[in-house]
């Protein structure tokens, strides 16, 4: 099947022989048995048939952008697909500003920003969006009864789909806003797919049949494109637990990719400190032994890796069955689609040339760097 826009991926990971797809821990973890299985051939029917009932959807706004509001890994996957489905471009929403001020204030900002959208989220969700803002929210659990008319346009001047593949926008991330208020970025089908070829050239992994774990937020360009889509993209399961469940529990984080047999999974720096400390009282402590012989990629970005603290990490990692250089320090933007530099040879390139920090690494394959003097603005090198 060949792949031209990111809705191809989806489809084609459901066509795969093996019964592949997410599986999906909510809040309050509590064992093996409170996930949420859901192949990729059911998620592409789900999704389609909600795309119907989108596609139904009686409203007044001429806006492509569905803003999606979710608190839940799965909810946010099903709802992705499903406006993707529908032909809109989805947004995925951040977290809130807790002030009320802020909130509003942010809100409005988002409604201007892509010309009043619907906004889709939980009935759980819908009066906190409502009272505080003029978009126009719509609770899935309504989309039911939603009415036969269809008025909201997903077509542009000529006619075609606004989300038809190609250099067309697939999906807008919108930014932190910690500067200011959040900016959306807009990643065209061409950008991501070509992100995702990188990506599996340089991370390859074999057909194992093993998983991909997240546990960051998917309106993080990280999680949706490193984790979620490359999953899909390589016909892996993948795994999803909500990030308060992990961040102070490195022991469950170990214990899931032993569970699930992770072969590709993301913690930074700080997470990754976390991970030694608990692992150097295990020794202690004679806490039980991990089996990660699956492992062969924990990507560490968004702060830079302290060579010597994540050293230490990936030679107590190794006890455990992991590979030398499992840990694979890299660098991104929203705009590059997250990781497009990794670091493969961590940690006995940096601890030979006793650097304080984690260098990046190689570009993947169609991206190019250039390193530039700030004082002069010479370029004295370029990286492929």
């Amino acid at each position: 099947m060949t792949v031209n826009s990111i809705i191809d991926i989806l489809r084609k990971a459901s066509d795969h022989q093996e019964p592949r797809g997410v599986c999906a821990y909510p809040t309050g973890i509590a064992g093996i048995g409170s996930a949420t299985r859901l192949s990729y051939t059911e998620l592409d029917s789900l999704v389609t048939s909600n795309a119907i009932l989108l596609r139904r959807l009686q409203c007044d706004t001429e806006s492509p952008v569905i803003l999606l509001h979710f608190e839940d890994h799965l909810d946010n996957i099903i709802w992705f697909w499903s406006t993707l489905y529908a032909g809109y471009i989805p947004a995925m929403s951040t977290a809130l500003p807790r002030s009320e001020e802020h909130r509003t204030r942010h809100l409005c900002h988002l409604s201007e920003l892509f010309d009043k959208p619907i906004c889709l989220t939980r009935k759980t969700l819908q009066n906190l969006l409502t009272r505080e803002s003029p978009l126009h929210v719509v609770a899935i659990e309504s989309l039911n009864g939603s009415p036969a008319e269809f008025v909201a346009t997903t077509e542009t001047s000529s006619g075609a789909p606004v989300n038809s593949g190609g250099g067309h926008p697939a999906l807008l991330m919108l930014t932190s806003g910690s500067t200011g208020l959040p900016k959306a970025v807009s990643l065209t089908h061409n950008q991501i797919l070509a992100s995702l070829q990188g990506k599996s050239h340089s991370l390859c992994v074999e057909d194992t049949g093993h998983s991909f774990l997240n546990w960051i937020r998917l309106n993080h360009v990280g999680s949706l494109i490193e984790i979620h889509l490359h999953a899909l993209f390589v016909g892996y399961d993948q795994v999803h637990v909500p990030p308060n469940e992990v961040i102070s529990r490195p022991a469950l984080f170990l214990d899931l990719i032993s569970r699930h047999r992770v072969v590709r999974t993301f913690a930074p720096n700080f997470f990754l400190a976390e991970v030694g400390r608990y692992l150097e009282t295990s020794q202690e402590e004679d806490r039980p032994h991990f089996d990660l012989r699956c492992l062969r990629y924990i990507v560490s970005g968004g702060e830079a890796v302290v060579a010597s603290t994540c050293a230490k990490v990936s030679r107590l990692l190794v006890q455990h069955g992991a590979p030398e250089n499992v840990i694979v320090p890299g660098f991104g933007m929203t705009e590059t689609c997250a990781g497009c530099i990794y670091n493969l040879e961590f940690p006995a390139f940096d601890t030979r040339n006793e650097n304080e920090f984690a260098s990046l690494g190689k570009c993947v394959p169609g991206v190019q760097a250039r390193i530039v003097s700030i004082a002069t603005g010479d370029s004295p090198a370029s990286l492929g």
